[in-house]
């Protein structure tokens, strides 16, 4: 039998899903949507942060229509979940960059992956 790394942990998870052609197949056996991508970034970092935290997303990758975050989750806390929806907001924000425009010009996708059951169960 073949011994393999579980994607339980995020340094395998990120090496395993940076492959742009592995990301692209688990966007569209998850989405249903076909993704054309160059790279996928890790821990990736708006220059200049948006709002006053930084998020940093496992996983972010673009295409001409389309933004997929993928972020990981091992730390369970209470908050977690309005921390995927503040990553989410931020990747939206991001986009807006003068007042006379606040349609952002791409769709933002955030999949979360938890890497064990949620014990607060919300």
């Amino acid at each position: 039998m073949k011994h393999v790394a579980s994607l339980r942990y995020g340094v395998v998870f990120k090496k395993a899903f940076c492959d742009p052609e592995i990301f692209v197949a688990f966007i569209r056996d998850m989405l249903g949507m076909v993704l054309e991508i160059e790279q996928v970034e890790t821990e990736k970092e708006f220059d200049p942060p948006i709002g006053y935290v930084a998020p940093r997303f496992d996983l972010f990758a673009e295409d001409k229509k389309h933004r997929v975050i993928v972020d990981i989750q091992h730390a369970r806390s209470i908050d977690h979940y309005d921390r995927f929806l503040y990553y989410h907001c931020v990747a939206l924000l991001e986009q807006i960059a003068n007042s006379k425009d606040y349609h952002p010009a791409l769709k933002v996708y955030t999949l979360v992956v938890l890497t064990s059951g949620d014990r607060y169960k919300t």
